[in-house]
């Protein structure tokens, strides 16, 4: 079964290139082009990842994914946060919003299918620990 991923970014050119490079790699892209409905998008389609700008008109990256990490029904849901930002202090922000991974534009498709690989392992992992661990009580 292919894993969903949704992808929030305001650039339409960057929306697609994401589209096109996951799609080759055998996953469901869903898209959103702001926060507020990367938001509803979440909510309404379940993605096992989410891959979010951080600088978008309304609310940003940080907002979003406080807002999705608040919210019982997207909270296990990775995070990778994409940023054109550089080295700044965002990175801290982005890890301290619930960003499980921060990545620069431009990206290396290698790096980001690998982070993308990890994010998934990840909860993949924390899952079968939960419903473990749910088991034992």
């Amino acid at each position: 079964m292919e894993k969903k991923i949704l992808v929030i970014d305001d650039e339409p050119l960057v929306l697609e290139v994401l589209k096109i490079r996951l799609k080759m790699n055998n996953y469901e892209v869903i898209t959103a082009s702001d926060g507020t409905e990367g938001i509803e998008r979440a909510v309404a389609e379940k993605p096992d990842l989410i891959i979010l700008d951080v600088v978008m008109p309304g609310l940003d990256g940080y907002q979003v994914c406080q807002k999705l990490k608040e919210d019982r029904n997207t909270k296990t849901i990775p995070v990778i946060m994409l940023t054109a930002l550089g080295q700044s202090p965002g990175r801290k922000k982005g890890y301290s919003s619930g960003a499980q991974d921060y990545i620069f534009k431009p990206f290396d498709d290698e790096e980001l299918l690998n982070s993308v690989e990890r994010a998934l392992k990840y909860k993949m992992v924390n899952s079968s620990k939960k419903r473990r661990n749910a088991n034992l009580q």
